[in-house]
């Protein structure tokens, strides 16, 4: 008789996937959830004034009552009951003169009623400029890399920071957008207008007309300067000659070098170099070495045209014109003399651009150090920090103080460095 080899029976484990069908359940939950949120969060912020808001329809305001705008820019005045309609915030007048065109269609209304009128309209555009990212990109909305990107959209932070302050990125947001669409389009007046507007109401997009500039687009750049060159020569009989002068002297010459501006909340290049080099017993009191004004100042400028220019030059040498300006847009908000949270709203075409390449439909994608650490520097932006209550932290405890500098450096760091970030075929 034949003896059989004994037989062990060997316990299957079976690793079962989770289902496509609960991962879009789970992500509708979600992005319900973030929307419900979002959503709470503005009906309680809404009808608050703050500051932010307060200057623009102070601005707006002075013009609709077709007052003196030279007075406007003396701290005082501007803050006086005479300009604050009603508002008891303080505010500082560092805003261009035609940043009065912002809130002029609301001017009419008092400040509370503007002030919700005005968010709403905002937050209207912020919807628009998702809308049409995810057509550039050509993100369907309803697969689940769409649904994904729409939840971390209404969960971004900066989004909720200019819900709170009634600030205008979101109509910044909307401008560079649409200009962005006019790249992939290869229209001139959908890429040259929003900028020029850009420019007018707020002094951004200097970098985007660089960008257009070391690109040769002259149709583009001679529009764009030609729509500023004739708004303000138009509005001269308003604004007067003399507000234009004062604005210089007064916001443009000291922007960079207000002590004001090494606080942490301020969370870009100038700031974290004035606030590690330069003493100040209210905005800087524990810096690492302390350098002379001069050398602090010049050293910020230097470091800020390197990193601008580098950025559009590596940029540039893409294949993706999409992705390449996307990049100019969010390379402004770390150079800017001035960043604060609600600046960084200006990051979300990058970041759903990189979003986009990086992930499948089905939210597979192959992790490497890149992919890793592009992901932790977009959650660390998106977060809620209170990185503030670190302003009068020592060192080494201070460079904690800078977490959304860091993320914006390293989301543009593999931006420019990744192949498979921006060597894709043409936008």
């Amino acid at each position: 008789m034949r003896l059989q080899p004994p037989r062990f029976t060997a316990r299957r484990i079976t690793i079962q996937m989770v289902k496509p069908q609960t991962i879009k359940c789970l992500l509708w939950i979600s992005l319900v959830a973030s929307v419900l949120l979002f959503t709470a969060y503005s009906i309680a912020h809404i009808p608050l004034q703050t500051e932010g808001f307060a200057a623009y329809y102070r601005y707006s305001r002075t013009l609709f009552a077709g007052k003196d705008f030279t007075e406007l820019y003396d701290f005082n005045t501007f803050n006086d009951p005479q300009h604050s309609y009603g508002i008891s915030k303080l505010d500082a007048p560092n805003n261009l003169p035609t940043n009065a065109f912002t809130l002029l269609p609301f001017a009419w209304m008092d400040a509370y009623n503007a002030r919700i009128a005005w968010s709403i309209f905002s937050i209207i555009l912020y919807f628009f400029a998702i809308y049409l990212l995810l057509r550039i990109y050509e993100i369907h909305w309803r697969a689940n890399i769409g649904l994904d990107i729409l939840c971390l959209l209404f969960l971004w932070y900066p989004s909720y920071s200019n819900v709170r302050f009634g600030q205008l990125y979101f109509l910044l947001l909307f401008l560079f957008v649409l200009s962005l669409y006019g790249i992939k389009k290869h229209r001139l007046s959908l890429t040259a207008v929003p900028i020029a507007v850009a420019l007018l109401l707020k002094g951004y997009g200097i970098i985007p007309l660089l960008w257009l500039i070391y690109n040769k687009r002259w149709r583009e750049v001679v529009a764009t300067i030609g729509v500023v060159i004739i708004v303000i020569a138009a509005s001269l009989p308003f604004f007067g000659i003399d507000a234009w002068v004062v604005y210089y002297n007064k916001v443009v010459l000291q922007l960079n070098g207000l002590p004001s501006g090494a606080h942490v909340v301020y969370q870009e290049i100038n700031g974290f170099i004035h606030h590690l080099f330069l003493y100040n017993k209210d905005w800087s009191p524990s810096p690492l070495i302390v350098l002379p004004e001069s050398v602090v100042i010049y050293a910020g400028l230097i470091i800020n045209i390197f990193v601008i220019g580098t950025t559009i030059i590596i940029s540039s040498k893409t294949m993706d014109m999409v992705m390449s300006y996307a990049t100019a847009i969010a390379i402004g908000v770390v150079t800017s003399p001035l960043s604060f949270e609600y600046h960084y709203v200006l990051f979300l075409p990058l970041v759903i651009g990189l979003l986009a390449k990086l992930f499948a439909k089905d939210l597979r994608f192959k992790p490497n150090s890149s992919s890793v650490v592009l992901l932790a520097a977009i959650v660390l932006m998106a977060l809620p920090l209170h990185y503030a209550d670190l302003q009068t932290a020592p060192v080494p405890l201070i460079l904690l103080a800078y977490p959304k500098l860091y993320a914006g450096l390293a989301i543009l760091l593999i931006a420019l460095s990744s192949r498979r970030m921006m060597n894709a075929p043409a936008g």
